[in-house]
């Protein structure tokens, strides 16, 4: 019997040819920072990531049953796209090992706490930032101790523990890697220029208050030092071969002199890598985009999202159209490559917003 088994549930219930359309394959990066703060307490954590094993939820029983003992505790994560797939894991592991405890986390599950609970897919659910609320669930504390936790109480009732602080992402450890079958993931096409590429996440929250975009931090907007990110960098290069970094922060210039810093010490450090990251098209500026096009950056995503502004308004995205089209030109002088992402069927959308869009 270990302690932990993380699992990244599937996107696919049958197996069979589907992941011929899988466009990419990156890393469970919350998972993996997760499991570096459970072996960093001392405990001995696994991951199974299905999406890079090619698992759909018809394969999992089979392969549990051939690759791990007995875990005294299950986490689980999803979005709502593949909550119910996440809750027949769930399942499988019960069937399989009847003591071991199952933990929810993720998007979902964060906005819905008593769905995996009422479900009887969970045990306990933890809302929002997992590392420390997990830590104290396996470490024994008395469960109406441990913020962030939501689970049935001795009279069959629901309780709502009390939000935990934000977590300081500095003294988070560097991801566990190490547990994860690096050589099987890849990026989307279009979206880099060498490999081996590897995703990485500097910050949490965003600047934004989107309708669309689920936001469990709040205003709590928080970014690694650029000595830590680097650090992480220099690892992923060193130990396997990295050339490419694809940043998934929401908004990779968020604070944009830390951006600076973080250019500087890839350019006075000589790290050899590529990169790319999504930003809004109103945090950003020339010289910021120029130092970052030194510093390896060769393409950003910036979500437009459409081209009518009362569509615009009524998602609270707080950009206008021409801000989209003088960001674009910045990143285009700057020599920087831009995707740009559009969104069908806002509030409000009709056939010539959409006209006007295409």
């Amino acid at each position: 019997m270990f302690d932990v088994l993380l699992i990244n549930p599937p996107y696919f219930k049958k197996g069979g040819n589907i992941w011929k359309s899988v466009s990419s394959c990156m890393p469970p990066y919350g998972l993996a920072v997760l499991a570096a703060c459970i072996e960093e307490a001392g405990f001995k954590a696994k991951i199974l990531d299905t999406y890079a094993e090619q698992l759909a939820v018809d394969d999992v029983e089979e392969y549990l049953k051939k690759n791990y003992d007995e875990p005294r505790f299950v986490g689980l994560t999803s979005s709502t796209v593949n909550v119910k797939h996440a809750y027949a894991v769930s399942e499988i592991c019960k069937k399989l090992w009847p003591n071991a405890k199952i933990i929810f986390g993720g998007v979902h599950a964060t906005s819905k706490p008593e769905e995996p609970l009422k479900s009887k897919a969970a045990d306990y659910v933890i809302r929002g930032e997992a590392e420390y609320t997990f830590l104290d669930l396996i470490r024994g504390k008395p469960l109406n101790e441990i913020k962030s936790l939501t689970y049935f109480n001795d009279k069959g009732e629901i309780v709502h523990n009390q939000e935990s602080e934000f977590v300081d992402l500095d003294k988070l450890p560097m991801p566990a890697y190490h547990l994860l079958p690096m050589e099987k993931y890849f990026p989307a096409v279009g979206s880099y220029k060498r490999l081996p590429a590897m995703n990485v996440v500097t910050s949490r929250g965003c600047p934004g208050k989107c309708t669309f975009c689920y936001q469990p931090f709040g205003n709590a907007l928080r970014q690694r030092s650029p000595r830590k990110i680097v650090d992480e960098i220099k690892m992923l290069v060193e130990k396997y071969g990295t050339k490419e970094i694809c940043f998934y922060d929401d908004n990779f210039t968020t604070f944009k002199h830390k951006t600076r810093e973080f250019c500087n010490l890839i350019l006075q450090e000589k790290v050899d890598i590529t990169w790319i990251c999504f930003a809004r098209v109103d945090w950003i500026d020339i010289d910021l985009l120029k130092i970052m096009k030194q510093a390896g950056c060769h393409q950003i995503l910036f979500g437009a999202e459409s081209a009518n502004q009362q569509i615009l308004n009524n998602i609270r995205k707080n950009i206008t159209p021409e801000k989209v089209k003088k960001a674009v030109r910045a990143a285009q002088e700057a020599g920087i490559d831009c995707r740009v992402t559009f969104l069908f069927g806002c509030p409000g959308e009709t056939e010539e917003t959409m006209e006007e869009t295409i």
